[in-house]
């Protein structure tokens, strides 16, 4: 069971600093695209905030991402982990975004599946003490 637990934390770490770097490449190709109109359907926010908050996530995931795997904060990265299930789940399936296919329907389900375990990764476990004599 902890070989499980051990391997479920490194799942969380790599796919949350691969999700913040997304952010990142995406903020970059927005904020250096001479268009202000870019969009991505299932985020809330559109054309220059849109690079900036994607930007701003993206680093805030990989210091967390960075803290957790120090040891440090590891609680916060369940947070960012759960803030960001919420924020994919939310433009998925509950705004205006639809989908063209059932191919990328179950591609999104996928990934909320993936983010889902992720996050049970990433969640703290405490650490069981031994018992000994002082």
């Amino acid at each position: 069971m902890r070989f499980l637990r051990h391997l479920l934390r490194i799942y969380s770490y790599i796919a949350f600093a691969l999700l913040s770097l997304a952010a990142l490449a995406m903020a970059a190709v927005i904020v250096a695209s001479p268009h202000n109109r870019i969009q991505v359907g299932w985020l809330p926010w559109q054309g220059e905030p849109l690079g900036v908050w994607l930007a701003g996530l993206g680093l805030a995931g990989i210091g967390l991402v960075a803290l957790a795997i120090a040891g440090r904060a590891r609680f916060l990265l369940t947070v960012f982990a759960l803030t960001a299930l919420c924020l994919i789940v939310r433009g998925f399936f509950f705004s205006s975004w639809r989908f063209t296919g059932a191919a990328d329907a179950k591609q999104a389900c996928l990934f909320v599946f993936a983010l889902f375990v992720a996050f049970a990764g990433s969640i703290p476990m405490a650490a069981r003490r031994e018992r000994g004599y002082r």
